[in-house]
């Protein structure tokens, strides 16, 4: 049986890859769509063990890849609670983005070896320029991982981005972060920029 799927490079890699930089160290996200969780599953299973952890938010990995299907997340009207909803017949322009940032939501058409940049994220790059495409993504966790970005490839944060992320602060959301997350994002952050060495 042919299948009909189409596999993209995605996150940070394709970020690091358009900044030239070292990407040995990352994840390498995978996004595909056209097939579902089961065809997907016989396909990277083969070789390796699957850990299906985060299966509800329709992750799989494999090693180092992180394999994405397509989501389309909604959030409440009052806006405390999410819905997603996994379909791998959506575009990539009718998906949520895997990224709040626009740097980090670029993608790699691997078929074609084109670069899919809907939400402007090379514009971003070139301006310096840390912009939001998702505001219901941000947290007290997503605060950091913006920190961290913002020194390490000496961007700035736009206008939006120092809003949203000082309400967050104001009203208690740097509180509720898992210590342990923290402290990952740094080992991270310290093995990779080890590796650029």
């Amino acid at each position: 049986v042919k299948l009909e799927g189409k596999a993209y490079l995605a996150g940070t890699f394709v970020r690091n890859f358009a900044l030239e930089k070292n990407t040995h160290a990352e994840k390498i996200q995978i996004m595909v769509n056209g097939i579902d969780s089961n065809q997907l599953l016989d396909i990277i299973s083969v070789k390796s063990d699957v850990d299906k952890g985060q299966e509800e938010d329709g992750k799989y990995t494999v090693d180092d890849l992180v394999f994405n299907l397509p989501k389309r997340v909604t959030t409440s009207s009052k806006g405390n609670s999410k819905k997603t909803e996994i379909n791998s017949g959506l575009g990539i322009k009718d998906i949520t983005p895997m990224h709040y940032l626009t740097i980090n939501s670029m993608l790699i058409d691997l078929e074609k070896k084109e670069l899919l940049d809907v939400y402007g994220g090379m514009e971003s790059l070139k301006e310096r320029m840390v912009s939001l495409v998702d505001d219901a993504a941000l947290d007290g966790k997503a605060i950091f991982r913006i920190a961290s970005e913002v020194a390490r490839y000496g961007l700035e944060a736009d206008k939006h981005v120092i809003e949203m992320c000082s309400h967050i602060i104001a009203t208690g959301g740097m509180e509720r972060v898992d210590k342990k997350i923290i402290y990952d994002a740094i080992r991270e952050r310290s093995e990779e920029h080890t590796s650029e060495l």
